[in-house]
């Protein structure tokens, strides 16, 4: 491939294409391995915000004790 005026590698104008991009995912173990665990982590970290948002507004009635909550977590 040449070289862009940018320095990248790929020329301007070159698209991937959904197909091309999973193809790519699913034949590397290892980005697939990696793509799999940030899903798992962002889906656990959008419950837990979730979840921390409702029981600070409903249970404890104090929407103001979510950001330390928010913050344990993040940190965590």
């Amino acid at each position: 491939s040449r070289r862009c005026e940018r320095g990248d590698l790929a020329p301007r104008g070159d698209r991937t294409s959904l197909r091309a991009l999973s193809r790519a995912v699913f034949r590397n173990d290892q980005l697939l391995w990696v793509s799999a665990a940030l899903l798992c982590f962002v889906m656990a970290y959008g419950t837990t915000s979730t979840f921390g948002l409702y029981y600070f507004k409903y249970v404890v009635r104090d929407e103001g004790a979510f950001p330390v909550f928010a913050l344990a977590v993040g940190v965590g």
